[in-house]
């Protein structure tokens, strides 16, 4: 493992020891880490919905300031999947469900029992 944490490390340092890149890349998490940025577009907000995506920014940013893949990694992923467990349990859910699945899931149950009340009032008129 320590291999390929090494070789990720040395790719990242060699692209952002580029400073145009590096400054580059510093900006831009900056602008839409900060508040007041503009309206991010649709297709970034939805990849924002993506776990991965979320790790990926989360690790760039500490990787910017520790330089560090594995703390960097660990720390982003464990912040990633906690805000989640924590959002969920507040919202009285499952951790391990998708919320859309959930919401879905209502969606199909409030259906199912609109459903079932009309069959159970037409049961009760035919006796």
């Amino acid at each position: 493992m320590d291999p390929i944490f090494g070789a990720i490390q040395q790719n990242l340092d060699s692209m952002l020891g580029v400073p145009f890149v590096s400054s580059a890349v510093t900006l831009g998490l900056a602008f839409y880490a900060y508040k007041a940025a503009p309206g991010l577009p649709s297709f970034v907000e939805e990849l924002f919905l993506n776990v991965f995506f979320q790790v990926f920014i989360g690790f760039m940013v500490l990787f910017m300031t520790t330089r560090n893949v594995m703390l960097s990694l660990v720390v982003s992923a464990v912040f990633v999947y906690g805000m989640r467990m924590l959002t969920n349990v507040k919202e009285g859910m499952n951790p391990d469900q998708d919320l859309k699945h959930w919401r879905q899931r209502l969606k199909n149950k409030e259906k199912g029992a609109v459903e079932e009340n009309a069959l159970s009032s037409m049961r009760r008129l035919r006796h």
